[in-house]
């Protein structure tokens, strides 16, 4: 079976092997604290980051997500010169930018997922930690679901069941005022 790629899972083949990431609360947990884990988003998203802390946080966002332990050479790694003085790239089979992005994709769908419009969103305020046991605990307590099964979750998951068992909480996706206005403008026009 492939990746589920609308709930963030991706995989890559290699040797004949299938080697599926999935973003589920417990692998972006595991990625580092919950501080880490915006941090590693921001890094990973700025102009101005350098190619070695790239490498090495794309490698541990991939790790993290695994389903299995990767073997050596599939994703490009870091490691200490032969003199330890230095921090150096290992290449591997996977592209760099591909590694990135791919790691990027998961923290994305293992943070945000698909955010739905809620009727009282708070607006402007930036993400600064992303704690992954407060999802779990609330799909314990509002969703019923054993602990085990609650950190298997991804972010996607939980909201698809929140907004299934809270509907009121959630505006439809309604057209904007502008995207109305547009709409008339062009059926004026063939009348």
């Amino acid at each position: 079976m492939g990746p589920i790629l609308s709930i963030g899972q991706q995989a890559i083949i290699y040797a004949g092997e299938s080697y599926t990431f999935t973003p589920s609360f417990q692998h972006i947990a595991s990625v580092g604290e919950p501080e880490q884990i915006v941090d590693y988003y921001n890094y990973l998203t700025s102009d101005n980051s350098d190619t070695v802390a790239l490498c090495s946080m794309a490698y541990d966002v991939m790790a993290a997500c695994a389903d299995r332990k990767l073997p050596k050479g599939l994703l490009w790694e870091t490691t200490n010169s032969w003199d330890g003085e230095r921090v150096v790239m290992v290449k591997g089979k996977v592209d760099l930018s591909a590694q990135i992005l791919m790691a990027v994709d998961l923290l994305y769908m293992g943070i945000i997922g698909k955010p739905f419009r809620m009727k009282e969103q708070s607006k402007g305020k930036p993400m600064r930690e992303f704690d992954a046991a407060e999802f779990v605990g609330a799909a314990v307590a509002h969703l019923g679901m054993p602990t085990e099964s609650a950190w298997r979750m991804c972010i996607v998951d939980f909201q698809i069941a929140m907004k299934s068992k809270f509907p009121d909480l959630y505006q439809p996706d309604l057209p904007s005022a502008a995207e109305i206005d547009a709409l008339f403008g062009d059926t004026d026009q063939l009348l």
